[in-house]
């Protein structure tokens, strides 16, 4: 503990910090470390789930049944860590990719086909297994009956990614059957219209209210000309 404090000094607070939390057991020091033992061999993620906690001493409030919250600890965590990666000098891909890991960390992620659609078009698909590598990390070291329930969601999240890549379904504008220059053709100028017009596009066939056909989103798209 005396020498990671050396290096990454914003963890210290963490040791022997109660949650006073119903979905945790364990101070958040402890909380990281089990999270850590459950992690992947990966460094990107392993760095995240170090990190991913270091705002929750900041961010701490108790209320008037006791419970602890730690609101927007995700984004003050992300601050420290890029703080003290920056520090390390720690290659800059690397410490994009463990920031975003650790602001997002928090992020509820449904169990749903257009959920893991939009998250995959944010993201890309290796950025979103990392995320998801680190949220079951993080959930693995709750309270069990939580953490049971919270590996369960993941894991669903992880099969319908599997089943959405695997059958080559639409989530980024890329794949879309229409591309700006159709749009271009049928009276959009080049601009903001365009692009929300494709946003929108594209969040139809994600949903399934659109399909991915040429003419049916050539149609869809003249109601947003004007």
């Amino acid at each position: 503990m005396r020498v990671i404090s050396e290096i990454i000094p914003e963890i210290t607070p963490a040791v022997g910090f109660s949650q006073h939390s119903r979905y945790h057991h364990l101070d958040v020091f402890r909380h990281t470390v089990m999270a850590l033992k459950n992690s992947p061999d990966s460094l990107a993620v392993r760095l995240a789930v170090l990190l991913h906690d270091i705002g929750k001493p900041h961010t701490f409030t108790l209320d008037e049944n006791g419970e602890g919250h730690f609101y927007g600890h995700a984004a003050k965590s992300a601050a420290l860590a890029e703080e003290r990666l920056l520090q390390l000098r720690c290659p800059n891909e690397l410490k994009d990719r463990v920031v975003f890991l650790v602001k997002h960390h928090g992020d509820d992620i449904k169990p749903e086909r257009a959920a893991v659609k939009r998250a995959l078009n944010k993201m890309g698909e290796g950025t979103f297994r990392e995320l998801l590598a680190v949220k079951r990390a993080d959930v693995s070291a709750t309270k069990e009956p939580y953490a049971v329930k919270g590996i369960a969601l993941l894991d669903a999240v992880i099969s319908i990614l599997d089943e959405v890549l695997l059958e080559n379904e639409v989530f980024s504008l890329d794949r879309l059957a229409v591309n700006g220059g159709d749009l271009i053709r049928i009276g959009f100028k080049p601009g903001k219209q365009l692009g929300t017009t494709l946003d929108i596009l594209l969040e139809g066939v994600i949903t399934g209210e659109l399909l991915n056909e040429r003419e049916i989103l050539l149609k869809e798209a003249r109601k947003h000309l004007g």
